[in-house]
Protein backbone atom coordinates (compact mmCIF):
# COMPACT_ATOMS: atom_id res chain seq x y z
CA UNK A 1 0.00 0.00 0.00
CA UNK A 2 1.25 3.19 -1.01
CA UNK A 3 1.04 6.46 1.24
CA UNK A 4 0.79 10.09 -0.10
CA UNK A 5 3.38 12.36 0.94
CA UNK A 6 4.69 16.33 -0.30
CA UNK A 7 6.41 14.90 -3.33
CA UNK A 8 4.81 11.46 -3.96
CA UNK A 9 1.33 11.32 -4.67
CA UNK A 10 1.10 6.95 -4.68
CA UNK A 11 -2.38 6.01 -5.87
CA UNK A 12 -1.73 8.42 -9.05
CA UNK A 13 1.66 6.40 -9.91
CA UNK A 14 0.10 3.00 -9.04
CA UNK A 15 -2.20 4.03 -11.62
CA UNK A 16 0.41 4.59 -14.03
CA UNK A 17 2.48 1.51 -13.36
CA UNK A 18 0.10 -0.67 -12.22
CA UNK A 19 2.94 -3.41 -11.83
CA UNK A 20 6.20 -1.60 -11.00
CA UNK A 21 8.04 -4.68 -11.89
CA UNK A 22 6.58 -4.12 -15.81
CA UNK A 23 7.88 -0.61 -15.84
CA UNK A 24 11.06 -1.33 -14.40
CA UNK A 25 11.61 -4.16 -17.22
CA UNK A 26 10.80 -2.08 -20.32
CA UNK A 27 14.30 -0.10 -20.09
CA UNK A 28 15.70 2.95 -20.41
CA UNK A 29 16.92 4.65 -23.63
CA UNK A 30 20.65 5.22 -24.08
CA UNK A 31 19.40 8.97 -24.16
CA UNK A 32 17.88 8.45 -21.09
CA UNK A 33 20.39 7.02 -19.24
CA UNK A 34 23.25 9.45 -20.34
CA UNK A 35 20.68 12.04 -18.93
CA UNK A 36 20.45 10.46 -15.60
CA UNK A 37 24.54 9.74 -15.36
CA UNK A 38 24.52 13.48 -16.15
CA UNK A 39 22.57 14.51 -13.57
CA UNK A 40 23.71 11.91 -11.03
CA UNK A 41 27.20 13.26 -11.69
CA UNK A 42 26.65 17.02 -11.03
CA UNK A 43 24.04 16.15 -8.30
CA UNK A 44 21.53 18.84 -9.83
CA UNK A 45 17.80 17.55 -10.22
CA UNK A 46 16.36 16.12 -13.56
CA UNK A 47 12.78 17.13 -14.75
CA UNK A 48 10.78 20.10 -15.53
CA UNK A 49 11.42 23.43 -14.53
CA UNK A 50 8.08 23.65 -12.78
CA UNK A 51 9.09 20.12 -11.10
CA UNK A 52 12.25 21.96 -9.96
CA UNK A 53 10.98 24.80 -8.96
CA UNK A 54 8.80 23.37 -6.10
CA UNK A 55 11.71 22.21 -3.79
CA UNK A 56 13.85 25.60 -4.85
CA UNK A 57 11.16 27.15 -3.60
CA UNK A 58 10.48 25.20 -0.22
CA UNK A 59 14.39 24.96 0.14
CA UNK A 60 15.23 28.60 -0.62
CA UNK A 61 17.82 27.91 -2.58
CA UNK A 62 19.31 27.46 -6.75
CA UNK A 63 19.26 24.28 -7.64
CA UNK A 64 19.13 24.17 -11.13
CA UNK A 65 22.25 25.11 -13.45
CA UNK A 66 23.17 28.90 -13.43
CA UNK A 67 25.86 30.70 -16.13
CA UNK A 68 28.85 29.63 -15.66
CA UNK A 69 32.40 31.93 -14.03
CA UNK A 70 32.35 34.39 -11.21
CA UNK A 71 28.96 36.37 -10.46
Amino acid sequence: MSRDDRLVQGALRLEMFSTWGNFLSKGLSHENVEEFRCHERTGRPLGTDSFIARPENGLKCILRRQKPGPK
